[in-house]
């Protein structure tokens, strides 16, 4: 059982709609998700010789900083904000982040889990055909479990009704907007 939850932890990780990182606390990104590469236009080793703050748009960088410390020195649990990120290629790109707080067993603060959504409109349409594509082999894999893993595959199906607003959502907002 403790396999097949780390591995579902992983594929959501890996297969979820938002760019993920873990990250130091110092901010070096540990491990990332691909959508994260797509969004920031960097590969996955490129990303890992960084830090968040190096990629961080300038004025953004004090109210991302204060709030990260907040968290690593437990006075919040996670805090979300809309900030730019600086592209591989110098463009600048609007998301919506999510920083989460990652504790050890003892409550201690180990890294940060981000998660990162473009809100930029060229983004929207990339990302959420990058994320169907992923997602059909998501849900046949759901549909395969056996029935002693009702309550995992409920947790799925969730998942992916959020997905499907999501998509929906940019669809909308990104066919509206021409």
């Amino acid at each position: 059982m403790i396999n097949f939850l780390k591995n579902a932890a992983s594929d959501l990780f890996d297969n979820a709609f938002q760019g993920n990182a873990l990250l130091t606390k110092e901010g070096k990104f540990l491990y990332v998700n691909s959508v994260l590469c797509h969004i920031l236009g960097y590969g996955e080793s490129e990303l890992k010789a960084k830090r968040w703050q190096d990629i961080t748009h300038p004025d953004d960088l004090t109210a991302d900083q204060e709030s990260a410390n907040r968290v690593a020195e437990g006075r919040l649990n996670s805090y979300d904000m809309e900030k730019r990120y600086i592209k591989k290629n110098g463009e600048v790109v609007w998301v919506k982040l999510r920083v989460c707080g990652v504790k050890d067993e003892d409550g201690v603060f180990t890294c940060f889990l981000s998660m990162v959504v473009p809100v930029s409109e060229k983004f929207t349409a990339g990302t959420a055909t990058i994320v169907a594509a992923n997602d059909i082999g998501k849900v046949i894999r759901i549909l395969s479990w056996s029935l002693d893993k009702a309550p995992y595959v409920a947790a799925a199906i969730i998942g992916l009704g959020a997905l499907a607003y999501y998509l929906i959502e940019y669809s909308r907002h990104f066919f509206d907007r021409k």
